[in-house]
C-alpha cells in the first residue's frame, strides 16, 4: 500500500510540473493549436493578430465578440495613473485602472467591466492599449467594418493620455485621439493566450 502512495504521489508531482508551463491558459489545445486572422477564437471572440511562436509568452490576440460591447465612460477625472501605449501594455494597464477605481468606490468603467467579463470560462479580458487597440482596427476593423459598431462610434484604449483625457480610436473614420474620460464610448475587451 505504501508503495503504491508513493507511486501516485510521484506521478501527480511529476503531471504538475510538467502542466507548470500551461498555468493561466484555459486548456492545453489553446498553447497547441494555430489560429489565423479572422478566425473563431477559444473564447469564440475574432483572432486579429498574431506575433508567431514565443517561449512562454502569449502568441494571439482575440477580441471579445460583438455582443459583449458595451457603452461606458473611460473613468474619473480625479484619477490619474501611469499606463502605457505598447503591444502588450493592456493587461497591466487594465488591472492598475481597476484597482484604482475600485479603490476611490468608482465603478461601471471601461476597464472594470473588462477584467471583470467572463466569456465561454475564459475571464482574461482586458483593455486594449492604444497600439493593440490599433492594431484591431487595422487588421480586423478595415476589414470587416460588420464586427464594429458604424459611423460615429469611437473605442476606448486602456492608455491614459492626461488627468482628463486617454486615448480612443473611432473605427469609422481610423481617427485616434484623446477623449474625455467621462464621455461614454464603446468598450471591446481583448484576450492575450
Amino acid at each position: 500500500m505504501k508503495h503504491n502512495t508513493e507511486k501516485l504521489t510521484a506521478l501527480l508531482i511529476f503531471v504538475s510540473l510538467w502542466m507548470l508551463p500551461f498555468a493561466g491558459c484555459a486548456t492545453l489545445d489553446d498553447q497547441m493549436r494555430e489560429y489565423s486572422i479572422g478566425q473563431t477564437g477559444p473564447a469564440g471572440g475574432i483572432i486579429f493578430y498574431d506575433r508567431g511562436p514565443q517561449e512562454g509568452r502569449w502568441r494571439y490576440l482575440e477580441v471579445a465578440p460583438v455582443e459583449y460591447e458595451q457603452s461606458l465612460l473611460w473613468g474619473p477625472s480625479d484619477i490619474e495613473l501611469e499606463t502605457s501605449l505598447a503591444l502588450g501594455a493592456g493587461p497591466g494597464n487594465t488591472q492598475a485602472i481597476a484597482e484604482a477605481f475600485d479603490a476611490a468606490g468608482k465603478f461601471d468603467t471601461a476597464a472594470q467591466y473588462s477584467s471583470s467579463l467572463v466569456i465561454n470560462s475564459y475571464d482574461d479580458w482586458f483593455l486594449p492599449s492604444r497600439d493593440e487597440l490599433n492594431l484591431m482596427y487595422h487588421i480586423l476593423g478595415v476589414r470587416n467594418p460588420e464586427k464594429f459598431r458604424g459611423v460615429g462610434n469611437a473605442y476606448w484604449s486602456s492608455s491614459q493620455y492626461s488627468k482628463t483625457l486617454a486615448w480612443a480610436k473611432g473605427f469609422a473614420s481610423g481617427v485616434q485621439g484623446r477623449i474625455e474620460k467621462f464621455d461614454r464610448l464603446i468598450v471591446r475587451p481583448i484576450r492575450a493566450f
